[in-house]
């Protein structure tokens, strides 16, 4: 029986779901060697982002037990979460999303615990305590890749729970690398984080208010994971172009997103097409009361569809696809009795959060 080359071998093999891929790791020694080599990890992580053929992406929902979302299935009426074990074998405890990064999901578990975690593989990673914060602090975190070192880092904020005096905002940087933690320069506190940091192209994104005496200016605050600096990216649209209120900010595909509502019956969606420059933002998307549903609180743009349909998180009971072309809203999953507090979309990979522990 003729042989294939092992690069055709390894080709075949990218184009498959992790799920199978796990399997087959048990099929025989040199598969399981070409599956876990880094060089395939990333080739697959590669064509699972970039095809759109692949349908690898899921929606993590927030829910107690954690649960996953196929929501590029085809043909479906039916969008049925599937429950996910807690990472760890830990008791299930209150868990909070607060990062996703090549299929890596960053938790924040009883505001103590930090986990690394990859749903599809299941493997995860429980990180060693950040500095100890003495007094009530406001907690941000952010998670992202830096490209450049081939490092995954989470970025944690701390500032202190009133302003007055001015006391600096401690800023802590971990580096999957070296499994350690380290303290970085200060972030002025009169800059407000609301929400995780939103990764894009290796520089995560927070939107904030900055205090200027009575006033609070909007604006969306940067951190390079490379360079581990912060820096203001550009102001929100003015309020007399954005008039509603904004509820979310996150990064959609490739640009930077807000959504906006006035609560009742009306509500926006805006991108930033070039980055960084203030005029450049445009409105996506309108959705008014008669398109159906409309958020009540808040709504958040998760994901752009193949066929342009972008996927939408209202006030975390609806899910919904959005139709621009046809103004429709097709409502994916409905949940009444507890909903979500987050939701975050990921790619299923083979991205170890273990890659230095020998573990993988």
């Amino acid at each position: 029986m003729p042989v294939l080359p092992s690069e055709i071998i390894v080709d075949i093999l990218a184009r498959l779901p992790v799920k199978s891929l796990l399997r087959f790791k048990c099929a025989c020694q040199s598969w399981r060697c070409s599956i876990a080599d880094p060089y395939f990890v990333q080739k697959h992580l590669d064509r699972a982002t970039k095809d759109a053929n692949t349908h690898r992406h899921r929606l993590l929902l927030s829910t107690s037990p954690l649960q996953s979302v196929d929501f590029e299935v085809a043909d479906e009426d039916e969008y049925e979460p599937v429950k996910l074990d807690f990472p760890l074998k830990m008791p299930q405890r209150k868990a909070e999303i607060v990062g996703s990064c090549n299929g890596l999901i960053c938790l924040v578990v009883d505001s103590d615990s930090i986990i690394l975690w990859n749903p599809s593989t299941r493997d995860a990673k429980e990180l060693p305590k950040p500095y100890a914060i003495t007094g009530g602090c406001q907690l941000n975190y952010g998670f992202g890749y830096d490209s450049c070192m081939g490092d995954y880092k989470v970025v944690r904020v701390a500032r202190p729970a009133t302003s007055s005096d001015f006391a600096s905002t401690m800023v802590e940087i971990f580096s999957l690398k070296t499994s350690s933690w380290r303290r970085i320069q200060d972030v002025d506190p009169r800059i407000v984080l609301f929400g995780p940091g939103s990764p894009l192209n290796g520089v995560l994104h927070w939107f904030g208010e900055r205090e200027i005496g009575q006033d609070l200016s909007s604006v969306i605050i940067s951190f390079d994971l490379a360079a581990e600096k912060f820096q203001e990216v550009v102001q929100v649209p003015d309020p007399d172009v954005v008039t509603l209120s904004i509820r979310d900010f996150r990064v959609l595909g490739e640009y930077l997103s807000i959504s906006c509502s006035d609560f009742e019956d009306y509500a926006e969606i805006w991108v930033m097409k070039e980055y960084g420059v203030k005029a450049s933002w445009t409105r996506l998307v309108t959705l008014k009361s008669d398109t159906e549903p409309i958020c009540e609180e808040w709504m958040a743009a998760l994901w752009y569809s193949k066929n342009d349909e972008i996927l939408i998180d209202m006030d975390g009971i609806i899910l919904a696809m959005y139709n621009p072309k046809e103004n429709t809203c097709r409502i994916l999953l409905v949940d009444d009795d507890c909903g979500w507090l987050e939701s975050f979309v990921y790619v299923e990979s083979l991205v170890s959060p273990n890659v230095n522990d020998g573990t993988n």
